[in-house]
């Protein structure tokens, strides 16, 4: 399959045009299609296997199971009590489930895993007005086949719908600013995707976007279209979609004597002091700083490598931020800002594993966007010559990789029959605070039972990464590409 395109432009939207291509290999609706197979090859089988974890899954399940029967939309109880700490819109999706479909696994996963389709259609559109059509089947791409994602899709959180909400309205943005009066739809859908955030989870729904979009006008100078964005009704918009819920809640469960209520539950537990990690109880632990930065780079594992030649074209000087961009240098500049707001806000707050997936549709985009231009036939030599650089580092990572994985496959022992992993385990519970805190409780006996998994994903990655460079060694880097996205 031959996925390279040719553009008009270097610089799509260098005009505020859209990029084009005379005769593109793939259409909008193949570009969807092509999506739409990711996710039921990678996604779609996983909503039924393995069952629900005893701890976040069941206490999200039944939260929203009781909100089913209880026919309460408002609070939320698990067995029995109140559950005011958290935003109610996944819990509403999973009762919709739940009314519709039954009670089971798979019904559970199903509103997010549809929440991840949309996902890889709204980083698809985003990137096809920002780079072109390759440009946003491959960010779409990328996204779908890190590893990040995946592993955060395992657990009933709802992060990945923060990125989806994110998303969508950066598009909004985006659109805007090529327009000299920002239409209604651009101001009243991204105020609806904040409000939507909002009701994900909580106000960072409302930080993460107004950090990033104030920085990026600060930094080129254009703070007035701020005032464009027609902030009354956009405001008055929000406010009709994010307030009527917090209203009723704070009415139904007010403070009684010594006992909190909604209010200081939900803003000050949950928001403030769990930022200043004083939260009550005290249920959480903190990655290390460094640690949290080197997972938001595994997380887009193997695409991560691309990054650094994705945003060198962005200007780093104030001057050239303020003389004007391109449309491709606008959408790379708030794809940054974005990482940079919800990395930066983390960083000085409790923080856990999953805590940067609402970055990842950003980080994607840029490398999307670098990958079409790579793969265009008249590209540059020294673009040709960073993808090849990029190909021998990931080629690296992929044999040590494996010889990580052939170790670990060398200690691992052979399961009896009718061995229970549960007594192979170490027990750390002094890690269990930490989303992927049970992963240290594994032995060279319990790893037996993942013997074939390592190995696949260790060939996985050492074949894909071979192959990759090799492809792009012979100047074919879109055919490099979709060796990565198949491994």
């Amino acid at each position: 399959m031959n996925l390279s395109v040719t553009l008009q432009d270097e610089e799509p939207g260098a005009r505020g045009e859209s990029a084009t291509a005379p005769h593109p290999p793939l259409s909008h609706s193949k570009s969807i299609f092509l999506l739409g197979l990711l996710w039921g090859i990678i996604y779609f089988a996983s909503m039924f296997t393995p069952a629900l974890l005893d701890d976040v899954d069941t206490i999200h399940a039944e939260a929203a199971r009781e909100m089913l029967v209880r026919h309460d939309w408002v609070t939320m109880y698990t067995n029995g009590i109140r559950y005011l700490e958290k935003a109610p819109l996944m819990y509403w999706s999973l009762a919709a489930s739940y009314s519709m479909f039954g009670i089971s696994d798979w019904s559970t996963r199903l509103p997010l895993m549809l929440g991840v389709l949309a996902l890889l259609l709204a980083t698809y559109e985003l990137g096809r007005f920002a780079y072109g059509e390759m440009g946003g089947l491959y960010a779409g791409a990328v996204l779908a086949t890190s590893i990040g994602p995946y592993i955060f899709t395992r657990f009933l959180i709802p992060d990945v719908l923060v990125g989806l909400w994110l998303t969508i309205g950066y598009y909004f943005f985006l659109r805007s600013l090529e327009e000299e009066k920002p239409s209604r739809l651009n101001c009243w859908g991204f105020a609806v995707t904040c409000a939507l955030n909002v009701l994900t989870k909580g106000l960072i729904g409302l930080v993460f976007p107004m950090g990033a979009i104030g920085l990026y006008l600060l930094l080129t100078g254009n703070l007035r279209h701020l005032w464009k964005l027609r902030l009354v009704s956009s405001s008055l918009v929000f406010f009709v979609v994010a307030a009527p819920w917090h209203v009723l809640a704070a009415i139904r469960n007010p403070t009684q004597g010594t006992v909190k209520g909604f209010l200081w539950f939900y803003f000050v537990n949950e928001h403030i002091y769990r930022f200043l990690n004083k939260r009550v109880p005290a249920g959480y632990d903190t990655v290390p700083l460094l640690i949290f930065w080197g997972l938001l780079l595994a997380w887009l594992i193997p695409w991560i490598v691309f990054l650094p030649q994705a945003v060198r074209d962005l200007p780093l000087r104030l001057d050239k931020l303020r003389k004007g961009l391109t449309r491709r240098q606008r959408a790379n500049l708030l794809f940054v800002l974005w990482a940079i707001v919800i990395v930066g806000f983390f960083s000085f707050s409790t923080r856990q594993e999953y805590y940067t997936i609402p970055a990842l549709p950003g980080m994607a985009l840029l490398v999307g966007g670098w990958l079409a231009r790579e793969a265009m036939p008249d590209t540059a030599e020294s673009d040709r010559r960073a993808g090849r650089i990029s190909a021998t580092v990931l080629l690296a990572v992929g044999i040590l990789a494996f010889v990580v994985g052939m170790y670990l496959l060398s200690i691992s022992h052979l399961l009896s029959r009718g061995a229970d992993l549960a007594d192979l385990l170490k027990k750390n519970p002094q890690d269990y605070d930490l989303s992927l805190g049970h992963v240290l409780d594994l032995t060279p006996r319990a790893l037996g039972a993942f013997r074939a998994p390592l190995l696949g994903a260790s060939l996985a990655l050492l074949l894909g990464s071979v192959l990759n460079w090799q492809l792009r060694r012979k100047g074919q880097p879109a055919q490099g590409n979709i060796a990565l996205a198949l491994m």
